[in-house]
C-alpha cells in the first residue's frame, strides 16, 4: 500500500531554483545526508569517467599534445570551449541518472506513490516529515 505523503508547503509558489535553494536548508540531516552521498556515488560512477574520456576524446581529435599546456596549442582555446559545453552537458545527465534513481528508490523500495517522488526529487517539493521542526515557512 502506498504511503500518504503531505507536503511542508502546499500552497507554495515559488519557481523551482528558488524552492530548491531555500527549501534545502529547511531538510532534516538524515535526509540530507543520503541525498548528497548518493549523488556524490552518482557523479563518480557516471560523471567523472565520462568527463575524463570526453577530454582524452576531444585532445586527440583536435591534436592537443597532453604534456603540454593547452592554451599554447594552435587548437587549445576550441579544445577549452569544447570541454566547458562537454562538462554543462555532463552535468545535467548525472544530475537526470540522479533523479532517476533517486524517484525510482522512493517509489520502489519506500512505497512512495510516483508523483509524490516526483515532487520531492524533482520538483523540490518536499513531504512534511523531511523539513526540521523549527524551520520557517516560506514568505
Amino acid at each position: 500500500m502506498p504511503r500518504e505523503i503531505v507536503l511542508a508547503y502546499p500552497e507554495d509558489r515559488r519557481n523551482w531554483v528558488r524552492r530548491s535553494i531555500e527549501d534545502y536548508y529547511k531538510l532534516r540531516w538524515s535526509i540530507t545526508i543520503p541525498l548528497v552521498l548518493s549523488f556524490a556515488v552518482v557523479l563518480v560512477v557516471v560523471g567523472w569517467p565520462l568527463l575524463l574520456g570526453a577530454g582524452s576524446l576531444l585532445a586527440e581529435v583536435l591534436g592537443i599534445n597532453p604534456n603540454q599546456a593547452v592554451r599554447g596549442q594552435p587548437n587549445g582555446f576550441l579544445w577549452l570551449v569544447a570541454f566547458l559545453v562537454v562538462l554543462v552537458l555532463i552535468m545535467l545527465l548525472v544530475y537526470v541518472v540522479w533523479c532517476v534513481i533517486a524517484t525510482a528508490w522512493l517509489i520502489a523500495a519506500r512505497k512512495w506513490p510516483r508523483t509524490d517522488a516526483y515532487n520531492a526529487i524533482v520538483l523540490c517539493r518536499y513531504p512534511k516529515h523531511w523539513i526540521k521542526s523549527g524551520a520557517r515557512p516560506p514568505t
